[in-house]
């Protein structure tokens, strides 16, 4: 794992000033020199940044939800910064608190930050990666201000570091908090020589329980955008955990429930990080938060992977700590699944599948703690969702319950499903969302036909999609003409017959990308 291989360059879980002693120690400026040799460059590759402040903004960070992990939007809904060098840099001034005094290239860039974006998670694309043999650090620095003159140091983080032990270069992968989005965001990257780097820039909204003391109770998880913990995991104290190694604590967040039983089990089913894989989450279980992180008061068990976590002498009534995080700093969600708990309520599945005429959502609960009804609703891209029916829920239940919904316009393209629901206090969580493609008859009707004084132009409309429809005789004049916007799930368009003479007509369906759909109907 990535951060695992670091103990082999610290020695162990070390703070950050304990990491810059041993660079400033271990690398420091006499051991660099002066000399600006780098034969491992390609010196013709673009040098894109400036070595001063600019007040010139290269694009937006946009904002990446819980939502989009596990689909294509994780990865398009970021931005990629070139980092390449400039010899020789522009130093800022005060000097930023992370640096050792051996830095020698850098630059800055400067960014806009989407509304609601509070962190910032980095990404290095090591493919990218282009260093002298003598560089041992890449710095960022980060700032946010009006402008070059009226800036603040938010942050100072390693993004990359030499294991001489593998030999390889380590991403470490930083997460940036406390972020103002009404603000710009300035980038000092450096380094004691030249480097060749893209570094991908992923906005986030920081969890509010990434620290114990906002610990939630819900059947589902997400550690996006949460910064790591000091304490050490259990497998570097000598503790098994069921299913695998607890490495590092790299994106940790806080869940709490209450024992309904002496005897119980807790396990995650269907994680998904990052761009769909298929990861694997490390959890534990304390009685307290003050006890997180000791694991010889408090400390229930830990599992890591597919592993299921029996704890069999829990206090009924009381509640509990469950730390989760994802293994080698994977962005993940998953879903809780118990024996002997209470959660708000415990989705172990949600799914949907075409039949004929309508498609069919359905999900199913194992625990339910004063729930009232479920919101189901559909999305065409898989961001923006309107809500297109309710299931009344069952309240409180500790055994399997089965829910349905019939969703009766189908489409002829990927839809998208996620349920809301909603407790009887107000409170709500997400699940989902799930995909469904449907792939039926892409024909264009009309009905009835033949119509007497009006009918139905049946197609498969796109949401928010523009069309032109057209009416015309055998002769192919045109005798009427729409042009119609679909704002919503409908697919159908009623139009008048009233005024046109009896006979046979052909109606013609045009996209905005020109493609066209025609057929004839007779009026009576």
């Amino acid at each position: 794992m990535k951060l695992f291989s670091l103990l082999f360059i610290l020695g162990s879980f070390l703070s950050f000033s304990q990491v810059k002693t041993d660079f400033t120690e271990r690398y420091s400026s006499t051991n660099f020199g002066t000399s600006l040799d780098i034969p491992n460059l390609n010196l013709n590759a673009p040098i894109l940044k400036t070595s001063s402040c600019s007040n010139s903004s290269e694009g937006t960070i946009p904002l990446t939800g819980c939502a989009d992990i596990g689909s294509s939007a994780f990865n398009t809904n970021s931005l990629t910064s070139t980092v390449d060098f400039n010899f020789p840099v522009t130093m800022p001034s005060p000097t930023p608190a992370c640096f050792v005094g051996s830095e020698l290239a850098g630059n800055w860039s400067v960014y806009d930050l989407a509304s609601g974006v509070d962190g910032l998670v980095l990404r290095p694309d090591m493919s990218s990666l282009g260093v002298t043999a003598s560089t041992n650090y890449i710095w960022m620095t980060f700032y946010q201000g009006t402008d070059c003159s009226n800036l603040t140091e938010v942050a100072c983080e390693g993004a990359v570091i030499y294991d001489p032990s593998i030999p390889a270069w380590v991403p470490l992968d930083p997460v940036i908090s406390g972020l103002d989005d009404t603000q710009p965001l300035w980038i000092f990257t450096s380094s004691d020589n030249a480097y060749l780097l893209d570094i991908v820039l992923r906005g986030v909204t920081t969890p509010v329980n990434e620290a114990c003391a906002g610990a939630v109770s819900t059947s589902t998880g997400c550690n996006l955008g949460a910064t790591p913990e000091t304490w050490t995991g259990p497998s570097a104290n000598g503790v098994t955990c069921t299913g695998g190694t607890w490495y590092s604590n790299e994106n940790t967040v806080y869940y709490t429930f209450t024992a309904t039983s002496t005897n119980a089990t807790l396990e995650v089913q269907n994680v998904v990080c990052n761009d769909g894989t298929t990861g694997e989450a490390q959890f534990a279980v304390w009685d307290a938060c003050g006890n997180v992180g000791d694991y010889t008061t408090g400390f229930s068990g830990c599992a890591v992977g597919a592993g299921t976590l029996t704890m069999p002498a829990l206090t009924i009534g009381n509640s509990y700590i469950i730390v989760a995080d994802g293994q080698a700093g994977d962005a993940c969600t998953w879903d809780f699944v118990t024996t002997g708990i209470a959660l708000p309520t415990e989705l172990i599945n949600l799914n949907a599948e075409s039949l004929d005429g309508y498609n069919r959502v359905y999900w199913s609960t194992v625990s339910e703690v004063n729930s009232d009804y479920f919101i189901v609703e559909k999305s065409i891209d898989g961001y923006e969702f309107e809500a297109i029916g309710t299931v009344k829920s069952a309240g409180s239940s500790q055994s399997l319950i089965n829910y349905t919904f019939n969703d009766y316009e189908q489409r002829n393209e990927t839809v998208y499903y996620r349920l809301k629901q909603i407790d009887q206090n107000g409170e709500f969580e997400y699940h989902g969302p799930r995909p469904l493609n449907y792939i039926g008859k892409d024909a264009l009707t009309v009905s009835p036909n033949p119509l007497s004084n009006g009918g139905a132009i049946n197609f498969a409309f796109k949401a928010k999609k523009s069309y032109v429809i057209s009416i015309m005789d055998v002769s192919g004049r045109e005798i009427a003409l729409y042009n119609v916007y679909n704002s919503t799930f409908s697919s159908s368009y009623v139009f008048e017959t009233r005024n046109i003479q009896k006979g046979m007509y052909t109606v013609r369906v045009i996209n905005e990308e020109g493609k066209v759909a025609q057929t004839n109907f007779i009026k009576n």
